[in-house]
């Protein structure tokens, strides 16, 4: 069972702010969509299906986790409703080093595997952004020199992106965090126990 079972390992953000955690000397944490925000290690473990140990170097994220199973099963994608995620198996099993991606991070940020763009209209009120921003992921991870002005091309295919990413609409608005908590009860068959504070 052990050799046939599929364990994946990972978080969605960077660390929250006070509550322990690191970086590596990544810009930013949870809540931003600075490197320190967004990108975390995974590990990932099924014998039988990856040989051998690697370490790799691909944008992926939680989105991608469906497809990629569903592949491993043999399962075909819903063409009346799509994955957001890519199916990621050819770079797990080391057949392809990897897969030409943009991933829209939300308030106006894209990373690919080589670039960061982060747009001056995130909306995102804890980011003090006041330009267009671009960055070069293999040489500077941590965000610190802006090559939007040497850069127009790649900057225009981002804008570009941007556009097509803001353009999705969701059929119904999530509600924001925390809304319904207020005189919310649990139902009946929830098991509910307390435990004291630990001191």
């Amino acid at each position: 069972i052990d050799d046939n079972t599929l364990v994946l390992f990972f978080s969605d953000n960077g660390p929250n702010p006070g509550d322990g955690g690191e970086t590596a000397g990544l810009r930013g944490h949870k809540f931003l969509v600075w490197e320190g925000g967004v990108r975390v290690p995974a590990v990932i473990k099924w014998p039988e299906g990856f040989k051998g140990s690697r370490e790799i170097d691909q944008v992926m994220g939680y989105i991608d986790v469906m497809p990629t199973l569903d592949a491993i099963l043999g399962l075909e994608d819903s063409e009346s409703k799509p994955y957001d995620g890519q199916n990621m198996l050819s770079v797990l099993k080391g057949d392809n080093k990897e897969i030409e991606r943009d991933l829209f991070l939300g308030y106006g940020a894209i990373v690919n595997n080589d670039w960061k763009f982060v747009s001056e209209t995130t909306g995102n009120r804890r980011m003090k952004v006041d330009e267009t921003l671009l960055f070069n992921m293999n040489q500077d991870p941590g965000e610190t020199t802006n090559v939007i002005d040497k850069n127009e091309s790649e900057a225009d295919h981002f804008e570009e992106k941007l556009e097509e990413f803001e353009k999705m609409d969701a059929d119904f608005e999530v509600p924001p965090f925390g809304k319904g908590r207020k005189g919310f009860k649990a139902p009946h068959e929830w098991n509910i126990k307390e435990y004291p504070a630990e001191n």
